[in-house]
Parts: structure tokens; sequence; C-alpha cells
């Protein structure tokens, strides 16, 4: 009779739960390489490589923003407004309407970008150059700030309350500018190896730290605390992403493989499998943003290097399964394995219920 239920519980929860909580939801294979993302609501996303264009997820009608190859795209923290790095402009559009509410010639090519928490002023860095765009007013100031690096695009990070970015401003050292104090620069961290990019946590008060080579580690600003993830040593970061509600940090390696890490007790969560084949893997060379949750956090956007993936973040219904298998007395090794057989179907193979439960 058990053997049954274990049945007739796979037919009803197993597979459904899995597909909606695994399954890759969209394939977007018409942007050429595409090396920047983001939701504009859970429905609509912008993807910038070699153009730029929004896609409705529901009807799949897009919109060309910019004919020119995309840098940078970022969002506003409250949602209302989106920015894009061209060739040829910087530009501010509504995330409602999308359409172009401001423009700006690049004083240099292949800046990157990020609001200020409240949304009214741009911030463009290329090495050697801060330009701050108070955009209402139409006030443009630009600032020579400290830089070891050459690469035309360094992504730059604004803590999400306060007017601070955060920037590589040595080869081993991650400092932030201060727009509000004559743009003072301060040391956050030094790392033993070089460091390409900071990116600040939801609340600021974790920072996710690329390495220059390989590698990864979250470093708190107040304990002074550093982490190092476990990464393979023959694994390169092209993207990150902290989860906006969870303690969810996901890494995007150069091999398409995708880890959730849960930041808080840094530890993997899950990984979904990258491809075997290294023409299929992603060569850019600088650091942008490959990777972008929707606003309910449920759907993860991820720019390969020929394609676009719209995922479902791992939630809590496989952890509802799992209790539920456990509930009619099978065994945790049986249900284990059902479900790693289910996962690897989906693209996983691993996920560690105790961390998934944890978030």
């Amino acid at each position: 009779m058990k053997y049954w239920s274990i049945l007739f519980i796979m037919h009803t929860f197993a597979i459904p739960s899995l597909c909606s909580a695994m399954d890759c939801l969209a394939e977007i294979t018409y942007i050429p390489n595409p090396t920047c993302v983001a939701f504009l609501d859970d429905y609509r996303v912008v993807i910038g490589g070699d153009r730029c264009i929004t896609l409705n997820l529901i009807n799949a009608k897009t919109r060309q923003l910019d004919p020119t190859q995309i840098f940078h795209i970022t969002l506003s923290n409250d949602g209302t407004r989106f920015a894009l790095s061209s060739r040829k402009k910087l530009a501010i559009f509504s995330t409602f309407t999308e359409k172009q509410r401001w423009k700006q010639k690049p004083l240099t090519e292949g800046s990157a970008i990020v609001f200020s928490p409240t949304g009214s002023s741009l911030f463009a860095y290329f090495p050697g150059k801060l330009t701050s765009y108070n955009w209402f007013d139409k006030e443009l100031e630009t600032h020579g700030v400290q830089s070891f690096t050459q690469f035309p695009t360094v992504l730059i990070s604004c803590h999400p309350t306060e007017k601070k970015l955060l920037y590589p401003s040595s080869a081993n050292t991650l400092s932030t500018i201060d727009p509000d104090n004559d743009y003072a620069i301060e040391k956050v961290c030094t790392t033993k190896d070089p460091v390409i990019a900071g990116t600040y946590g939801p609340d600021g008060n974790i920072i996710a730290v690329n390495n220059h080579y390989r590698g990864c580690c979250l470093y708190n600003p107040k304990t002074k605390y550093c982490c190092n993830l476990l990464l393979n040593i023959y694994e390169n970061i092209v993207g990150i992403a902290f989860h906006k509600s969870r303690p969810i940090l996901v890494v995007l390696i150069d091999n398409n493989a995708i880890q959730y890490w849960n930041y808080r007790t840094n530890a993997l969560i899950a990984t979904r499998t990258g491809t075997t084949d290294p023409q299929d893997w992603i060569d850019y060379p600088y650091l942008t943003q490959r990777l972008a949750f929707s606003p309910n956090g449920e759907k993860l956007i991820v720019a390969l290097k020929n394609k676009c993936l719209v995922l479902q973040v791992p939630k809590n219904n496989i952890i509802m399964l799992y209790r539920l298998l456990k509930h009619h007395g099978i065994l945790p090794e049986i249900i284990k394995l059902i479900l790693y057989k289910l996962a690897l179907f989906f693209k996983f193979h691993q996920i560690n219920f105790a961390e998934l439960i944890k978030t």
C-alpha cells in the first residue's frame, strides 16, 4: 500500500511541483551576444547585447530600445525607471511605458552605470572617471577617481540606502566613493586575490566580492569578516545576483552552471548543471549583469553566450513535497533518491534540502 501511496504522491504532487520549481520557463535566442538583463516587472524583461530590447514573457511582444552594443543595464530601487549604457548614449526609460525620458551622449564609451538610492541621480563609471548625472535638473559633474584596471566595463554597486558607490580602487582593494561628501574615497576591504567588482546585498550589510580570475567571497563591512565560497578552482564567475527577500546569492559560472548559495550560512543550496562543450561557454571577459531576479523573487533571468534563460527559482513547494513524502512514512533516503532523480531531469545535480528550508 505504501508503494501505491508513493505513486499517487509522485503523480499528484512531485512532478507538477518540480516542474514548476525547476524547469526553464523560457529560452530566448534572438538577441546576439546577450551580456546584461533585468526584470521590469514579473512578466517583462529587458535584454542587452549587440542590441537592446524589452520582451513580454506572456505574449512574446518585443520593443527595440537601442540598435547598438549595450554595456550595462540598471534598474532604480523603486522599479519605476531603468537605464542603459550603449555605444551612442546613456538613456533612462520609464519601466511602465518603456518610453525614453532622458538621454545623454556618454563621455566615455563603455561606462558602467548605477542609480542612486532615490533614483534622482545616475552614476557612470569608467576607470579613472566618475560622472554624476542629476537627470531631473540636467546637471553633470565629473570627477577623477583612483583606478587600477583598464577594463572598459567594471561593475559598480550603490548602497541600497546610502549614496555610496562600491568599486575596485586598486588591484586588491574595494573602496566606496561618497558623492555627498566631496567624493571622498574610503577603503572597504582588501583581499588576497585581485578583485574585479563588489556587489552590495539587499540590506547593504553583506558584499559579494568577485576575484579577478576566479572565486567569490562574502564580506561583512560591519564585522570585517570575509568568507570564501567553495567554488571549484577551475570555475570563473561571470555574474552574481542577490535575492531581494531571501538569503540567496546566485552565481553564474562561465560553463553556464548556476549555483544558489545561502549567504547567511555560506552553504551551497543547489547547482544547475552547465555545459561540457567549451564552445558554449561564456568567454566575455568582463563581469556584467548576466543575472536578475523578478520583483516577486520567483524567476531568474540568465544571459548565457548565445541565449537567455528564464528559470524558476527553487522554492518552498519542493520543501512541501519533501515533508509530504516523509509524512507518509517513506524513508528519508528513498525521498532524497526520488527527488534527486527528478532533479537530474530538470538540469539540477545537487539540492541541499536542509539549506533550502533555511531560505
